[in-house]
């Protein structure tokens, strides 16, 4: 017998001949987040983690919660595919658990040249527990539940089990880069593509001096909490004071959709340069004035590649019961100088394309574009390491 962590994937099992690429990459993300204190393998059709030291339960179990594409995980004891060593393990396991008013056994035999089924399991489980403990049996609603999994090679038994956030594992889709303003939406739609299985790397333009500004804000805190699910995240920071210094002849009520046209702009500019094929934001239709359809698609006029806009149909407490499970909400609601402070009370809410290319060209904003890229400075993030500067501009 040993102790192990156990850990399930949905989605991925349905890729066919792709399955064992997205398998290895789940196996891959594991070790990274766990670290090498931890063997992670896959083994039939789950990934089992062996401790290859000393281990706290809870923070692995925390973890392995960061590792999209898992989708059910939990701590468990490993024994040999026999029935009375099933059992045996079972009441051992129970030795270390509170005494529960019901319980209920499920066991899932997913080698199928066992002489056994899983209702023997269950039965001769449950059957064995009453006898020992005296507990009553209760699958309506139980007050434990003890797991049983049956491979070809070996057997886990276990009490604790948490769901994960399933989808796919960060790095089978390709990179994005994810326009990211410090609130709510738009780090809730980068973590959004991150578990559709994005690398998903970062770009803030910010009203502040220089960058150095910039890092004693929320935007390194919100930046590494994100990267506990994305692993590696690299973020670009600019100024948006090119764009600040053309606008003042602008009509007051283009300048929401002007700003949003320029930072896409600026996201495509430097998607071409970095290689990114697609482009993220934190849109929600209809919840401010730049989100408006007929907005939407003016300001994303003459981009050259998909913005993917994953909270498209989402409204705002439904993003923000996704930030707090996710860790984000609390950084994103801390103070911070952004770029409401150059927007007008009464912005358009349906801008035609032609109207704001016109104005755009009158006002030389593609200049704008060009010097905040030319000034864009870049930044690293991985787990445990923090964001550190780039010594070179990032590739």
């Amino acid at each position: 017998m040993e102790r192990v962590f156990i850990a399930h994937y949905g989605e991925i099992a349905l890729k066919g001949r792709n399955r064992p690429a997205f398998e290895r990459r789940l196996v891959e993300n594991t070790q990274r987040i766990l670290g090498g204190d931890f063997r992670v393998v896959k083994e039939e059709s789950r990934i089992i983690i062996t401790p290859l030291g000393e281990y706290a339960v809870d923070d692995v179990l925390n973890r392995l919660k960061h590792v999209l594409g898992i989708s059910v995980f939990g701590y468990a004891i490993r024994c040999e595919p026999i029935p009375e060593t099933i059992v045996e393990t079972v009441l051992e396991t129970l030795r270390e658990a509170p005494k529960p008013e019901t319980f209920a056994v499920e066991a899932k035999r997913s080698y199928k040249q066992h002489p056994f089924t899983s209702l023997d399991i269950r039965r001769w489980v449950a059957e064995a527990v009453k006898n020992n403990y005296g507990w009553k049996l209760d699958y309506s609603n139980p007050s434990l539940t003890i797991f049983v999994e049956v491979g070809r090679r070996s057997a886990y038994v276990y009490l604790r089990r948490a769901k994960g956030y399933g989808g796919l594992p960060v790095g089978v889709s390709g990179r994005v880069l994810a326009l990211l303003s410090g609130g709510t939406d738009s780090a809730v739609a980068s973590w959004m593509m991150m578990r559709r299985g994005c690398r998903v790397d970062f770009l803030h333009l910010h009203a502040y001096r220089n960058s150095s500004e910039v890092m004693e804000t929320k935007i390194p805190a919100l930046v590494e909490a994100l990267t506990r699910y994305g692993i590696r995240c690299r973020l670009i920071v600019a100024s948006f004071l090119p764009f600040y210094q053309m606008i003042t002849q602008a009509p007051p009520r283009l300048e929401l959709v002007l700003f949003r046209r320029y930072m896409l702009h600026v996201a495509d500019r430097l998607a071409a340069l970095k290689g990114y094929p697609a482009l993220a934001t934190g849109d929600s239709l209809g919840q401010v004035a730049s989100q408006t359809l007929p907005n939407l698609v003016a300001a994303q006029a003459g981009v050259s590649r998909p913005v993917l806009r994953p909270l498209i149909g989402m409204d705002k407490l439904a993003i923000q019961q996704i930030a707090e499970e996710i860790g984000v909400l609390e950084i994103a609601q801390r103070e911070y100088k952004d770029c409401c402070s150059i927007v007008s009370r009464h912005p358009a809410t349906s801008v035609k394309p032609e109207t704001l290319i016109r104005v755009w060209n009158e006002l030389g904003l593609g200049r704008a574009v060009e010097e905040t890229v030319e000034q864009a400075e870049y930044y690293v993030a991985e787990i445990g390491s923090g964001l550190r500067r780039a010594e070179a501009q990032l590739q």
